[in-house]
């Protein structure tokens, strides 16, 4: 458990412009909590900085998209990607091809066709994601998402939050650097490569060998569907 003023103060003490034993001013943790909260946002984009994925699901009910968010069609919190789907029908398992090209999508010319889903495009629009199905299926399919988690923001400078481990190193190293210029000074070298080779080590232990999948090209696999034919 940690909170903003320990990493904030930290940050301040690497930079040294906060001596040992002493605390962030009520200035300081306020311009200091927001260069952090902004740096966790950015970081949250890259799947190799979050620890963590999130499985949900939906039933499906014949349309050809749905929201993802707070509030939307699938209520959670809305996430930056989707790293893999599948379906699921009388308990067995069938893998949904994941798209980034929204291209793709619109290519296709029948995105009404029910049938099997085996394809899923995913625009992260704001403040709900739009998630797009094909074939649309109906609810006799449940699609289930690993999804891509976000680093959550310190509310406060006071609230205890827990960290993966070498989080709160790779945080207070960086926050460091974010900071370095309200204070009209560099990060010393050393400082400099600790915050690097902190972030490089998370990227190592967050990074996930592939797996094997389905050849969509494989005549009979599923989602194999030519979409422009459709």
């Amino acid at each position: 458990m940690t909170t903003a003023t320990t990493l904030i103060g930290d940050a301040m003490k690497s930079l040294g412009v906060l001596a040992a034993g002493q605390s962030p001013s009520s200035s300081d943790l306020s311009d200091c909590l927001r260069r952090l909260n902004n740096m966790l946002a950015s970081w949250s984009n890259s799947t190799l900085l979050v620890p963590f994925r999130t499985s949900i699901s939906k039933t499906l009910t014949g349309a050809s998209s749905y929201t993802i968010g707070s509030g939307g069609d699938i209520d959670t919190t809305r996430p930056t990607a989707i790293s893999s789907a599948y379906t699921r029908l009388n308990g067995i398992d069938y893998p949904v091809r994941v798209s980034r090209d929204r291209a793709e999508y619109d290519r296709i010319c029948q995105k009404a066709l029910i049938d099997w889903p085996g394809f899923l495009y995913y625009e992260p629009t704001v403040p709900l994601g739009t998630l797009y199905v094909w074939p649309v299926g109906d609810a006799t399919y449940t699609l289930y998402l690993t999804v891509q988690g976000q680093l959550t923001a310190f509310p406060d400078a006071t609230t205890d939050v827990d960290l993966a481990p070498g989080y709160d190193l790779m945080i207070h190293s960086n926050l460091a650097l974010q900071i370095a210029p309200m204070y009209e000074t560099q990060a010393s070298s050393e400082l400099t490569k600790t915050a690097r080779d902190s972030m490089t080590q998370i990227k190592r232990i967050n990074r996930q060998s592939p797996v094997m999948e389905y050849d969509q090209a494989i005549p009979g696999a599923v989602g194999g569907y030519n979409i422009e034919v459709g």
